[in-house]
């Protein structure tokens, strides 16, 4: 009877909830996928937003949407041409929360993931925000991206150096 079980479940295949919902229906338009990556293509204001208006047209059509935030520069960086400092990745995140929080389809929220990379100069901050010290929205998952150099690190219990954009800062 085991081996039957077993047998009967290999052959057994569900379809994501995204495609049992709109796959065939002339009634609505949707997307057949859950998850999207998008990217934020460099560190600037409009690439910022701009990905923030492609996360929201596909919280449109009930998809969710993950970016990393690896690519924006530390808080307190100088902004080129404006005299003005960087809020950083983690001045962003709520921004792309709410972005979350706004659109709906069918009472359905779209579900967010950012993470940042574990050796960028703001980790000790998104890592404050994932744990609860710091509270903001609820919506989104807060992730950090590992890099082999730092379990490396952890494995020779050795220093780890941040990075971002060809500078280093020892912990």
């Amino acid at each position: 009877m085991g081996s039957s079980f077993f047998d009967a479940l290999k052959i057994l295949s569900l379809y994501q909830a995204r495609i049992m919902h709109g796959a065939g229906r002339e009634d609505i338009t949707t997307t057949l996928n859950n998850c999207y990556v998008v990217g934020i293509k460099d560190d600037s204001i409009k690439s910022i937003y701009d990905c923030v208006i492609q996360e929201a047209m596909t919280y449109k059509y009930g998809g969710g949407c993950g970016h990393d935030l690896s690519v924006l520069r530390p808080g307190g960086d100088e902004i080129l041409g404006t005299g003005g400092n960087s809020c950083g990745p983690v001045g962003f995140m709520n921004l792309f929360s709410e972005n979350t929080n706004t659109i709906a389809q069918h009472g359905r929220r779209g579900a967010n993931m950012q993470t940042l990379r574990v050796d960028h100069p703001d980790i000790e901050k998104f890592i404050e925000i994932k744990t609860g010290t710091l509270i903001w929205s609820n919506t989104p998952i807060y992730q950090f991206c590992l890099t082999d150099e730092f379990m490396d690190a952890v494995q020779s219990d050795s220093d780890f150096d941040l990075h971002w954009g060809g500078k280093s800062i020892q912990l």
